[in-house]
């Protein structure tokens, strides 16, 4: 059976993902993995009835009717919500769910709400749901400090001590610049975000001053490195520009977050999902905010909820010189709030448990099957040959910044490094290898003496 990995933003969903590709092919699936777009191309031509699509939330109606099994776990997961209803309002594709074969639920709260809003659909019976948990939580504890042990030692060795700043400020300060909104309106859910968006541009325009005014401010007073750590869709030139002269503050805009986190002595953030990865390794974390309702916009605040709240700079300077007594008093309520959005988090049950529910739908088949067409074929060997030649030029626009930026370059020998580097954690005695098919697509199985 194939099983078909593609990675929408490779630096957030890379090392999940290889793990779960590492555990499949283990158990004899045939993984192709890599970058979205050349991923979909493989599907589309080679999938079948003897195919799985691991997708994320949102559903392709191509690859249903090849007779591709289809099932998702949501990379963005609401998990910083207080209510999950309202990010599945605001989260497009949602909607679609029927269609898949399965969903991987990260905890109680999705599948819950999952479950009662769709369970009684014929089309989708509550067995279509499976609380697994998130291989991205999986990452979050031992397994993670085991996988980016090396990366932890080299950060350490090069920062020493330091804060991670992590900004989440993808409205005012975006790659895309102005163009933002343009780029938000064909996603196609302008109509629900209107508002939101033109209320958050305000804000987040007030809270770059306000961070970059904070970030120069810990630095002094503490004697220590702080790491600003700009989200991927933004412009991490303009903090660059913003923190000039600002004696031991860097900007560090590539790889992955979660190494950073682990290395650092703390970090700051505001209503982003690292509060939670934060909790879920026991690194204090402040949530910080120049307004109380700061760190209560939209309703994603529950990242917030378990941290240290700061509102001001005042008050942020006063909680990190007090973090060693202040940070262990609430970790009973921490791990009650985590409980309730996450299930198997810091370990490899989920990776487990959702190879598991692939290899069960094998028997399940499409009877409705359509073959690709002499066309389609030409078409995509098009695309991937348009997609080879923009990579080879330079970024000429601030579109092309962003899918450069969510999809760097994949190297064989890299993936082959961290293919051993997950075998080891799973405990598995095959020996599994990548090929590349082409630029950022690779067959990855196990090997057979």
């Amino acid at each position: 059976m194939k099983l078909f990995i593609p990675m929408e933003v490779v630096y957030r969903e890379y090392d999940s993902r290889l793990f779960v590709a590492t555990e499949a092919a283990s158990r004899g699936l045939k993984v192709i993995f890599g970058h979205k777009s050349t991923v979909f191309d493989q599907a589309l031509l080679q999938g079948g009835e003897d195919s799985i699509w691991f997708g994320r939330g949102s559903i392709n109606r191509k690859l249903v009717k090849r007779g591709v099994k289809l099932i998702c776990h949501d990379e963005e997961s609401g998990i910083t919500f207080e209510d999950y209803a309202t990010y599945y309002n605001l989260r497009i594709g949602l909607e679609e769910m029927p269609m898949a074969r399965r969903f991987f639920c990260w905890g109680p709260d999705d599948y819950k709400f999952l479950k009662l809003r769709h369970g009684k659909n014929d089309l989708f019976n509550e067995k279509r749901f499976a609380m697994t948990g998130s291989p991205r939580a999986a990452l979050w504890g031992k397994v993670g400090s085991d996988f980016y042990k090396d990366e932890i030692l080299n950060i350490r060795k090069s920062y020493g001590d330091y804060i991670l700043f992590v900004s989440n400020l993808g409205y005012a300060n975006s790659i895309l610049g102005k163009g933002v909104v343009n780029y938000l309106k064909r996603l196609g859910n302008w109509q629900n975000i209107n508002g939101m968006v033109e209320e958050a541009m305000e804000r987040e325009t007030r809270l770059m001053n306000f961070y970059v005014k904070c970030a120069a401010g810990l630095a002094k007073k503490f004697n220590i490195n702080v790491i600003l750590r700009p989200h991927l869709v933004e412009n991490a030139s303009k903090w660059q520009l913003a923190l000039r002269g600002s004696k031991n503050v860097y900007v560090v805009a590539k790889g992955s977050l979660s190494p950073w986190i682990h290395a650092s002595q703390c970090i700051i953030h505001n209503s982003c999902t690292s509060g939670i990865e934060a909790a879920c390794i026991d690194k204090p974390a402040i949530a910080l905010g120049e307004k109380q309702q700061d760190l209560e916009a939209f309703g994603a605040s529950y990242s917030n909820s378990m941290s240290l709240a700061a509102i001001g700079e005042s008050q942020l300077y006063n909680i990190f010189g007090k973090l060693d007594t202040l940070w262990p008093k609430y970790k009973e309520e921490r791990i009650n709030m985590l409980n309730r959005k996450l299930f198997n988090y810091g370990g490899l049950k989920s990776i487990r448990g959702m190879v598991s529910e692939l290899i069960q739908l094998e028997s399940d088949t499409n009877k409705n099957v359509i073959k690709v067409s002499q066309i389609e074929m030409v078409r995509s060997t098009l695309k991937r040959i348009g997609r080879y030649l923009a990579s080879a030029v330079p970024t000429l626009t601030p579109q092309m910044r962003l899918e450069r930026q969510k999809r760097p370059q994949i190297n064989l020998e890299k993936l082959n490094a961290d293919l051993v580097k997950s075998s080891n954690i799973l405990g598995l005695k095959a020996h599994i290898k990548a090929v590349q098919l082409q630029k950022n697509l690779f067959l990855i199985q196990r090997e057979i003496n």
